[in-house]
C-alpha cells in the first residue's frame, strides 16, 4: 500500500514539474457579430446594443449588431 502512495506521489510531482503553460491565441481574433432576430428599433434591438457596447469594452473587440427578423416579420415580396 504504501509503495502504491509513494509511486502515485512521485508520478504526481513529475506532472507538475513538466507541466507548462498553453499559449494560445488572444480570442477573438475577428469581429464579432450578434444577430438579434427581430427588427432595428425595437428595445430587442436597443438592449443589443447596450450590451455590445460593454462586450466592447471588455473584450476590446468590434461587436457588429445585425437584425435578422425571422419569417413572420419579413414583408412579403
Amino acid at each position: 500500500m504504501r509503495k502504491c502512495l509513494l509511486a502515485l506521489l512521485l508520478v504526481s510531482l513529475a506532472g507538475v514539474g513538466t507541466a507548462t503553460r498553453a499559449s494560445a491565441e488572444t480570442y477573438p481574433t475577428r469581429p464579432l457579430t450578434m444577430i438579434v432576430p427581430f427588427p432595428a428599433g425595437g428595445i430587442t434591438d436597443i438592449t443589443a446594443r447596450i450590451v455590445a457596447e460593454g462586450m466592447l469594452q471588455r473584450l476590446g473587440q468590434t461587436v457588429i449588431v445585425e437584425n435578422m427578423p425571422g419569417a413572420a416579420s419579413r414583408p412579403r415580396t
